[in-house]
């Protein structure tokens, strides 16, 4: 055991960089080690904390020229292969570091710990929703209307599994909708993403997912403290809750069997992040609904041009609620008559 020879490990660091780097792992520590571990290497002049992406057999760096790893900051994954190409792909389509965009994607405490753990009180509270002030009033399911149905039932084709936009004025029950597409999913075992474009829409839509779903919802922005950050990001990760809602950085979160992705009020600007990692919260749902095999739903009363044109040249499908719900009727544009040229259309509603 003693002349095994060392590993070699691939890994990025939370920095500017463009590669990634090698090290050597001492045989003791292999078997700690996974695909997502976070490790300490020396970098530079310092040391760093640095994300797990592999073990190649070999390096074009000599040997020799390699150092070893310093030790084993997080030894269970932080995310898994399926996380790591999608991460790979927002790396790449908007050119910035991988290691930075892991760094952005996972709660700081849930990579970096802090090096001394305070002791805390147990107060036998949980870190639900009751902590964040947020609570939902349980309330009779609402039936819904002809025009709800069909939407639904377009929205749950399994069949289809393009991305699709549901069209809809406000107030026209579109949540109602994304709440029973919700449903379905998790009567199969599968979680959900509800993004929104404003951090004060959260606890407005929250209290009424978390009446409906009880004890399944966590949320997640940019105004919870680290602690509660990561509580909720850990209760996703374990699957103690199986839905989220959040702002755009809720695209990232570790949905168990992730089946469907909600973005309401897609064409809202405020879903572009323009600090750190520059990067489109609509269109990175997209893509991680490719990688995952899940449903993505874009709602808006005013769909982008982007959106539009996608559902008028079928890449996605278009569920046009011009009237879901109770709420005043808008003129619209009547659309009934166009050329279809394969994108699927329910009737108005």
């Amino acid at each position: 055991m003693d002349n095994q020879p060392e590993a070699i490990v691939d890994v990025a660091v939370p920095y500017r960089v463009s590669n990634s780097f090698h090290y050597l792992v001492e045989p003791s520590l292999r078997e700690a080690l996974h695909l997502g571990s976070v490790i300490q290497v020396p970098f530079r002049t310092g040391s760093t904390h640095a994300f797990v992406l592999g073990f190649p057999q070999s390096s074009p760096v000599a040997k020799a020229r390699l150092k070893l790893i310093e030790g084993v900051v997080v030894n269970e994954p932080v995310f898994d292969e399926k996380m790591l190409k999608f991460l790979r792909w927002v790396s790449d389509y908007y050119c910035h570091p991988l290691g930075e965009v892991i760094a952005t994607a996972l709660p700081r405490p849930y990579w970096q710990p802090p090096k001394r753990k305070k002791k805390t009180t147990k107060t036998g509270k949980d870190d639900s929703l009751d902590q964040l002030g947020i609570t939902g009033i349980p309330s009779a399911k609402p039936i819904l209307n002809a025009e709800q149905l069909k939407a639904t039932q377009i929205l749950t084709d399994p069949h289809d599994l393009r991305p699709a936009l549901l069209h809809g004025v406000t107030g026209s029950g579109k949540t109602e909708v994304y709440m029973h597409v919700l449903e379905h999913a998790l009567n199969q075992g599968k979680g959900g993403i509800v993004l929104v474009p404003e951090i004060a829409l959260t606890p407005q839509l929250m209290g009424r997912f978390s009446a409906r779903f009880p004890g399944l919802v966590a949320v997640l922005h940019s105004d919870l403290t680290p602690r509660e950050r990561n509580a909720q990001w850990e209760r996703l990760r374990t699957g103690n809750a199986r839905i989220v809602i959040g702002a755009r950085s809720a695209v990232f979160a570790p949905v168990k069997n992730l089946g469907l992705i909600v973005v309401d009020e897609e064409h809202e600007s405020s879903f572009k992040q323009e600090d750190s990692v520059h990067y489109h919260g609509r269109d990175v749902a997209v893509v991680r609904g490719h990688f995952y095999g899940a449903k993505v739903i874009l709602g808006s009363a005013t769909p982008s041009l982007e959106s539009y044109h996608n559902a008028q040249t079928g890449k996605i499908r278009l569920s046009d609620s011009h009237q879901t719900g109770t709420g005043p009727r808008h003129a619209q544009d009547d659309f009934r008559g166009f050329e279809r040229r394969g994108t699927e259309f329910s009737s108005p509603i």
